[in-house]
């Protein structure tokens, strides 16, 4: 609901009509339940029949202010979660964590995959998980789910290297350097729109990392038959 404006709606009585598998819904400093009038037209779903053993309340995730479903204030933006009337287990089972994450210089968090709302029901924090080795990850509960909680670890891996093979001045990808390369790097530095995505390795001929006239310069001659040394229309591998 970020975004969604309904100061000026008149109908919104059916807006979360169904919706009775939410657990959070954010809404912005735009949203009235009223929209152009003052009568209140709508309410967030009752959540008694959201999740079992819901307690009929919605509670601010930052303000831990509780509302009843039909009295969520107006243009107010915050993120609403269902709070239970009790609260509730999650185990590992309820979690996918990825074993392995590549090397990246910097802190590294594994991929998660779990039906809980992250920040909302659990949050995570790692050790160890900057450098290659074991780290050590830390899931703990919050909200609906404060007691609940384990550690697992996961491996940082150096990323393997891939060796890329590429044709210098094949701009378009075709596997040769023609006019078509000519053109539509021309075409490119003059701001036209052109259907590629030019790949660095293949058009900076004179190797200065931009893409600028002397590159459109440089194709054209050796396309006329000028080969100035540099390389076009040569094979190159590298890793990346």
């Amino acid at each position: 609901m970020t975004g969604f404006d309904t100061s000026s709606v008149t109908a919104m009585k059916n807006i979360f009509t169904g919706c009775y598998s939410l657990r959070k819904i954010t809404v912005s400093e735009r949203f009235s339940f009223c929209g152009a009038g003052s009568t209140r037209l709508a309410s967030f779903p009752y959540v008694q029949r959201l999740i079992y053993g819901s307690s009929g309340i919605w509670a601010d995730i930052d303000t831990g202010d509780e509302y009843s479903y039909n009295e969520i204030p107006d243009y107010m933006a915050a993120t609403y979660y269902a709070k239970a009337d009790r609260t509730q287990r999650f185990t590992e089972s309820d979690f996918s964590i990825a074993e392995t994450m590549y090397y990246m210089g910097e802190a590294v968090e594994p991929d998660v995959d779990t039906y809980l709302l992250h920040g909302t029901e659990y949050m995570i924090s790692c050790e160890n998980n900057v450098e290659c080795g074991t780290a050590t990850v830390t899931v703990t509960g919050v909200g609906n789910f404060v007691g609940s909680g384990f550690q697992t670890t996961f491996e940082i891996i150096e990323k393997p290297v891939q060796t890329v093979a590429y044709l210098l001045g094949d701009a378009d990808g075709d596997g040769s350097v023609t006019v078509r390369d000519v053109t539509w790097m021309a075409r490119s530095l003059a701001g036209v729109d052109i259907p590629y995505e030019f790949d660095s390795m293949t058009w900076d001929v004179d190797g200065d990392g931009e893409l600028t006239v002397r590159d459109v310069t440089h194709l054209a001659r050796y396309v006329s038959g000028v080969d100035e040394g540099l390389g076009i229309g040569e094979i190159y591998m590298v890793e990346k």
